[in-house]
C-alpha cells in the first residue's frame, strides 16, 4: 500500500516546514507528500521549491478553501491510504505509524485523534473517500466519520497525543 500525505497550506510557510521536518523522520514509510497551497501571499511556494523531490509535491490552487485543497490532493496523490492534515501540528516521530497499525485492522474505516474532529487530520483509503463523497457532500470530519460508522466500519480515535497544536 503507497501512503501518501495530503497537506493543506494557506500563509503558514514556517509550520509548513516544521510539517515537513516530522515527516521526514516518520517511522513509518511515506510514499508521496503532496502540499496543496490554498493561494498563499507569503512566498510558500518560493520558499518551499528547495524541498520539493519526487516525494515531496507542490501545488498551487486558487482560494477555493481547504476542502478543496484536499480533495485536489486525493485526485493528483497515487496512494491508496491517505492522511489528511493541516500545517498547524507538530507531529511526533511515530505518529504515522500509530494510525496506519489500526487501519490495517479488519474492518477499520479511518483512524484519527481522540477529539480532533475540528482539524482535518485523519488517516482513511482512497476506497473509504471515494465511497463516502465526503467532499461531493461537503460534509464535516465528524460527519464523515459517522458515515464509516454507519457503513459497518469502525472509525479508531486514538487516546494517545498524535501531534500538538501549533
Amino acid at each position: 500500500m503507497r501512503l501518501c500525505v495530503i497537506i493543506y497550506t494557506k500563509n503558514s510557510m514556517e509550520n509548513l516546514c516544521t510539517l515537513l521536518d516530522d515527516l521526514k523522520y516518520q517511522t513509518e514509510k511515506i510514499s508521496e507528500i503532496c502540499i496543496i497551497d490554498d493561494g498563499s501571499t507569503d512566498d510558500t511556494r518560493f520558499r518551499v521549491h528547495p524541498k520539493l523531490s519526487p516525494v515531496i509535491k507542490y501545488y498551487l490552487q486558487g482560494e477555493f478553501g481547504e476542502k478543496t485543497a484536499l480533495e485536489k490532493g486525493l485526485f493528483l496523490s497515487s496512494g491508496d491510504v491517505f492522511l489528511f492534515c493541516s500545517t498547524n501540528i507538530k507531529l511526533f516521530p511515530n505518529t504515522v505509524e500509530n494510525l496506519c497499525r489500526f487501519l490495517w485492522k479488519e474492518n477499520f474505516g479511518a483512524c484519527t485523534g481522540k477529539g480532533n474532529h475540528d482539524l482535518p487530520f485523519f488517516l482513511s483509503t482512497r476506497w473509504m473517500v471515494h465511497n463516502l463523497g465526503i467532499f461531493e457532500r461537503n460534509c464535516s470530519l465528524a460527519d464523515f466519520l459517522l458515515d464509516i460508522s454507519l457503513m459497518g466500519y469502525q472509525v479508531y480515535e486514538i487516546s494517545d497525543p498524535l501531534f500538538i497544536r501549533i
